[in-house]
């Protein structure tokens, strides 16, 4: 890249400032820290600077609530608080309904932050496309250190486990689950940069007739007597992934 006069002026001043494979590499190098995967086609992304007010929200026990906070966030500023209840059913949930997208493989990825690590975290999410719809669940188990997923026979299974799976409490953690809504199949999942195949893994199915919509689903559980809390930013669908 030149600067100066017109390159057609007479005895033009030209000073050369970088050639443009530098400025090139320049340009691929720089960036914002990015901690979310990047493959696949982003398609809705959640922040929650829109209020909650397209949500569905349920909460069991004492002193379980949902709601928008500052006090923690990891982009805009903003948000969502989920406490457990002490009695009951001891849980805090979150629904949201959207179009259904073209069916490729799609991901969906949370970011999350919890107050201790105790209880268990779940985030679904369901396609209804017709007749054919998928179930997909994973669970994040803080209790017994370990990741499982929902198959066919409506049972969780263990897919990763160990110490180095637990995140620290109050910072955040993201966790993304691609799926293969049109084979009916999980694909992968990627977790603090770990990608785990579990294609081999059938969710489960089922569906409504002559009605198609997708959902996801965010549900913090605790097995105990306590209230506990899990904050929740930026949920991001992706398509066509690989």
């Amino acid at each position: 890249m030149t600067r100066g006069r017109a390159d057609w002026a007479e005895r033009s001043q030209i000073s050369k400032l970088g050639g443009v494979v530098d400025l090139g590499e320049h340009a691929a190098r720089v960036g914002g820290l990015q901690s979310q995967d990047r493959r696949g086609k982003t398609f809705f992304r959640e922040n929650f600077t829109s209020g909650l007010t397209n949500y569905v929200m349920a909460g069991g026990g004492a002193g379980s609530s949902i709601r928008l906070t500052n006090n923690h966030s990891l982009t805009e500023g903003i948000s969502v608080e989920m406490i457990t209840g002490t009695d009951g059913a001891q849980d805090a949930e979150l629904t949201r309904y959207l179009w259904l997208p073209y069916l490729s493989k799609l991901g969906i990825e949370i970011f999350f932050m919890v107050s201790s690590l105790a209880g268990y975290l779940d985030f679904s999410i369901y396609f209804n496309a017709t007749a054919n719809g998928i179930d997909v669940k994973v669970r994040i188990d803080f209790d017994n250190n370990k990741i499982q997923v929902f198959d066919e026979n409506s049972a969780w299974v263990d897919v990763l486990s160990g110490a180095i799976y637990k995140p620290r409490a109050l910072t955040w953690a993201n966790i993304k689950l691609v799926v293969d809504p049109v084979n009916l199949l999980y694909s992968n999942l990627i977790y603090k940069g770990i990608e785990t195949d579990i294609s081999s893994i059938i969710p489960d199915s089922g569906g409504l007739p002559d009605q198609e919509w997708l959902n996801y689903d965010i549900l913090y559980s605790a097995n105990a007597a306590a209230n506990y809390t899990v904050w929740v930013d930026s949920i991001i669908l992706t398509q066509n992934e690989a």
